[in-house]
């Protein structure tokens, strides 16, 4: 019984790891960096939908 045990929590562990053994660390810096690129491009198009020819001439 104790072999049965040790082998199926070698399983579950194998398993956890394949499926949820995403570093956390690399994972946010990720987030983070899609974030930056977001915020910027979306400030970008702010500063291009404001322009027209009469923002031009003032």
């Amino acid at each position: 019984m104790s072999e049965r045990r040790e082998v199926n929590s070698e399983r579950v562990a194998d398993e956890r790891s394949t499926v949820g053994g995403a570093d956390i660390a690399v994972t946010m810096s990720r987030l983070q960096e899609t974030l930056t690129v977001l915020e910027a491009s979306q400030a970008s198009f702010v500063r291009l939908a404001n322009l027209s020819l009469f923002s031009l001439l003032r």
